[in-house]
């Protein structure tokens, strides 16, 4: 699915973040920002066939496919602890397999 596929969120004026903190699920908070790294390092927005989902258990299973001229998945288990910067580099390394370089 497209990256953060049914996540809702809330925006709050600057100072206000406390009136809606307890509605925060941090699980659903990590499995976001893990696909939010990924689609960021790749430098795409929701008009290129990306597919990014991301399931925190004990670690965080990553699952990105590119429906490109040719297909590419990369399917990784990551660390809860590192697992937005671990999703990063997946990004920049399928985004230098894609563009080259």
């Amino acid at each position: 699915p497209p990256a953060n596929q049914g996540i809702i969120a809330i925006a709050t004026r600057k100072g206000e973040e406390d009136l809606v903190a307890f509605l925060n699920d941090e699980k659903t908070w990590l499995e976001a920002m893990v696909e939010r790294a990924v689609i960021r390092e790749l430098g795409v927005g929701c008009a290129v066939p990306v597919g990014v989902y991301a399931e925190a258990q004990s670690r965080v299973r990553l699952i990105c496919e590119i429906l490109d001229k040719r297909y590419l998945r990369v399917e990784e288990k990551l660390s809860k602890d590192t697992a937005v910067e671990e999703a990063a580099e997946i990004g920049r390394e399928l985004r230098k397999e894609i563009y080259g370089g």
